[in-house]
């Protein structure tokens, strides 16, 4: 018999601890309970990923070529996913906010990104693909849709992070 789904909880505090269980992207605060479970879609679908919290859940939908359009249970679009060339990806919200996502400047072998002024993702300096480490500011912990904005800030900071842990592979040692 499966074990029933663990109950999710509210971000109300920092560090969250970012990683896959069991193929999904789940966050856990430091008390252990888990914020957000993001499950992938299958290949060729068009949801990227499926995200549930404590506040409802998103769906990522592919829309066009490094655009990709955020939707709650409705259906309403709740954040669009704009993914630029060489350049930090935008998490643009429908009151005109926008919330830059880049690799930061972090000390050389340290993987990592900014979620705009709201947050930062850092991976250990060993073995950064097992999990990161997502602080959140304050600023981001009063906002009402905090569990929207750190669930993808999550899901984008995982790319980034894996982009940075490829390239670092990638590049020639002397």
């Amino acid at each position: 018999m499966a074990e029933p789904a663990p109950a999710l909880v509210d971000i109300e505090q920092s560090p969250l601890r970012v990683h896959r269980r069991d193929g999904k992207l789940v966050a856990e605060d430091p008390s252990g309970a888990m914020v957000f479970s993001g499950t992938p879609g299958a290949r060729g679908a068009p949801e990227v990923m499926v995200i549930e919290t404590a506040a409802g859940s998103w769906r990522i939908q592919r829309r066009a070529d490094r655009v990709n359009q955020v939707l709650d249970r409705a259906g309403q679009p709740v954040a669009t996913l704009r993914r630029r060339l060489f350049r930090s990806t935008l998490i643009e919200l429908p009151d005109g906010e926008t919330i830059p996502v880049s690799s930061g400047q972090f000390r050389i072998f340290q993987m990592g990104c900014r979620i705009g002024r709201l947050a930062t993702a850092r991976a250990p300096f060993l073995r950064p693909g097992r999990y990161f480490k997502l602080t959140l500011r304050d600023e981001l912990l009063k906002r009402p849709d905090r569990q929207l904005i750190v669930a993808l800030g999550s899901y984008l900071a995982e790319s980034s992070i894996n982009s940075q842990i490829f390239a670092a592979q990638r590049s020639p040692t002397t």
